[in-house]
This record gives C-alpha cells, sequence and structure tokens, in this order.
C-alpha cells in the first residue's frame, strides 16, 4: 500500500465495515480505529504506521532503491546488507 491511508483502509475492511465507513478519512474510520484503542488498550495508529514503514522498507529491499546495490554486494553478505539497511530505515 502506498499510504497510510490506505493501510488504515484496509483495516476497517478486515474488520467487517461497511464499504462507506471504511473510508479512512471518515468519522465512522477515526472512530472505529479510537474504540479498538479504548476498548482493547491497543495502539491502533502505532501499529498501523509500523506495519507501513515494514512494508516500505520491504518494498524498498526489494523493489526500490537499494535494489540495485543489493545486487552488487556478495551473496554471503546480502542478509547482513538487508539487516543493516532496515535498521537504518526504521531508525533501529
Amino acid at each position: 500500500m502506498d499510504s497510510l491511508t490506505l493501510k488504515i483502509q484496509s483495516f476497517m475492511n478486515q474488520v467487517g465495515t461497511a464499504p462507506a465507513a471504511a473510508d479512512s478519512t471518515s468519522p465512522n474510520a477515526l472512530k472505529m480505529v479510537k474504540y479498538f484503542e479504548e476498548e482493547y488498550k491497543l495502539q491502533m495508529m502505532s501499529f498501523l504506521e509500523n506495519e507501513w514503514v515494514a512494508e516500505q522498507v520491504e518494498r524498498d529491499l526489494t523493489d526500490g532503491a537499494f535494489k540495485d546495490l543489493r545486487s552488487h554486494i556478495p551473496a554471503n553478505r546480502r542478509p547482513e546488507f538487508d539487516q543493516t539497511v532496515s535498521m537504518a530505515l526504521l531508525g533501529d
């Protein structure tokens, strides 16, 4: 997904909301996210943001800017390269 908005919309669809309510910019979608946060003590926005960032990192590693660089790394060092790039992109 290309935006956090789409990630929220996907979540709303998965929890079975009506299509109109699944519009992540609608008050109903925001209420639903807030409901999950309050009712179950979940950090929904944080979870959705982390999931979205992880998807972006994966895309960068497989299809994005680091794909060409990765091809120049010896095969036995690629896991280390992937880990380094992931940590840098995620700020770990």
